[in-house]
């Protein structure tokens, strides 16, 4: 959200491709794992323990009453482990030296969840920007295929973030936003959306939180119906324990990133409609918890 409206505050725009990794975890190779960890600087001792330990894997596959003979699993972490989720943010850690701070690119990595952020004067310049970085020679989809990683390009997302408005050639009086036209990659065209889903924030082009809002109160509202069942006069459970369910679990689902996308409201100034929409939201919070 910082760089998006340090990049609005310089009167340029900003565009966003959210990635996704087909079989994050089982596709990992071993080899490329252990290089990674020795660039890291990770001692031997710890390096060959891991190479130990996910060496002479055997597993079979059950179906329909049908099981098939044991066999070797060469590739991949084991999900679930402690182990795992440390060891593929080795593993990945050289994406992010593939953008340029300085010229305004951005990976954000969260495990397998990433987006490039890229700025710039206008669309058409952002869209050659992450295109060179999914399709240059040091770029990720080369990436990709030195670390036995598959990316599915028919789930990527794409945003274009703007809040400029441009003459409307049908009614000069009034003001339309930017159009915002296609990614193309390779050659999937990846159509513009308002929102995208990040680390379970719904990201919007104008940063308004509208979706987010709505998600949060769906969230409030899906629990208080679970603990009404739960709390019932006749055979329920005690509200002692339904107020420690609720506190403990509804409010931190309610309120994930809210420091986002409820920011302090100032009484200063002419009544936004941004402000009206989150008085409302807030509102709306106010009375799952009353």
């Amino acid at each position: 959200m910082k760089t998006i409206k340090d990049t609005w505050c310089k009167g340029q725009v900003a565009s966003a491709l959210f990635l996704n990794v087909k079989g994050a975890f089982p596709s990992i190779d071993i080899n490329c794992l252990i290089h990674n960890m020795k660039k890291q600087g990770i001692l031997q001792e710890y390096t060959e323990w891991m190479r130990r330990r996910l060496e002479n894997r055997q597993t079979t596959i059950s179906f329909d009453n049908y099981q098939t003979t044991a066999f070797k699993v060469l590739n991949g972490l084991d999900q679930g482990d402690p182990h795992s989720g440390i060891c593929y943010l080795i593993y990945n850690a050289d994406l992010t030296k593939i953008t340029v701070l300085k010229v305004s690119k951005w990976i954000l990595l969260f495990v397998d969840d990433a987006v490039i952020i890229v700025c710039g004067k206008n669309f058409n310049e952002t869209h050659e920007n992450l295109q060179d970085i999914m399709e240059c020679n040091r770029g990720i989809f080369n990436w990709a295929k030195s670390h036995n990683c598959e990316f599915g390009i028919e789930k990527f997302q794409s945003l274009n973030a703007s809040k400029k408005l441009i003459p409307n050639l049908l009614n000069t009086k009034r003001r339309i936003p930017q159009p915002r036209q296609a990614l193309t990659i390779g050659e999937q065209h990846i159509p513009s959306k308002e929102t995208a889903c990040f680390l379970g924030v719904m990201v919007d082009n104008k940063l308004n939180w509208k979706a987010q809002c709505a998600a949060a109160l769906t969230k409030g509202q899906d629990w208080l119906i679970q603990f009404g069942r739960l709390a019932r006069a006749s055979c329920g459970i005690n509200m002692k324990y339904i107020r420690q369910l609720y506190i403990s679990i509804a409010v931190p689902h309610m309120l994930y990133v809210a420091d986002i996308f409820l920011t302090p409201q100032q009484n200063i100034g002419k009544r936004s409609k941004s402000r009206a929409n989150k008085q409302a939201t807030i509102t709306k919070l106010a009375s799952i918890q009353r």
